[in-house]
């Protein structure tokens, strides 16, 4: 059978997966690609724990105050017929702010990178459940009369399982990591460009 798609190191190691798997033994079949499933829980978990959609919507809210007062330094109307008219930001507010911001990026800058390692291991576990995957679909083949073909089946079903999941797992952390860093770089600008602003206007009114 071609592996087109596996290098020669590859094929190598899917060799030795099927010399490890006996479809005559149910012991071999339940351990078969289960250290790798953990392994992908493991990483499911971890990535669930870091989820920061609170931190993320903290800091726009931070971001929609600075952006009201710097409405409010300009002359600028609330837009909106029915919006509560918001209390002046003062400076020592804008020093808080400030500051929380700029925790917030920290934070948002490690997510990111943390993301990216998040990301390859997982790259890594799904191709490793690929050569898995292509082991067993082999081994039975070559085996179809195998005394527990059947439970080797419901096996295959289920680290397909797993597999559809990396994928999902994959799409998931290009979201999230895009999601911080793009408002990583909101806070820059607001610290760098928008503050600084707002300082000078409330300044020069007092």
């Amino acid at each position: 059978m071609e592996r087109l798609d596996f290098s020669t190191e590859e094929s190598e190691k899917i060799e030795k997966y099927k010399e490890s798997l006996s479809l005559d033994s149910p012991e071999s079949i339940s351990i078969f690609g289960t250290a790798l499933q953990q392994k992908m829980a493991n990483l499911s978990d971890r990535l669930l724990k870091n989820t920061a959609k609170q931190d993320i919507d903290h800091a726009n809210e931070l971001i929609e105050k600075i952006n009201n007062a710097i409405g409010e330094s300009s002359g600028k109307k609330p837009k909106g017929l029915f919006r509560k008219k918001e209390k002046p930001i003062e400076l020592k507010d804008i020093d808080l702010i400030e500051n929380d911001l700029k925790m917030a990026q920290v934070k948002f800058l490690k997510d990111v990178a943390l993301y990216d390692r998040f990301n390859a291991e997982n790259e890594e576990n799904l191709r490793e459940l690929e050569l898995l995957i292509r082991a067993g679909e082999e081994k039975k083949m070559e085996n179809p009369d195998a005394a527990y073909i059947q439970q080797f089946e419901k096996k295959l079903s289920d680290m397909k399982i797993s597999h559809t999941v990396a994928l999902q797992t994959r799409e998931q952390l290009k979201i999230m990591s895009k999601s911080e860093a793009e408002t990583a770089d909101k806070i820059r600008s607001i610290v760098v460009n928008t503050i600084p602003i707002i300082r000078m206007q409330q300044n020069l009114t007092t």
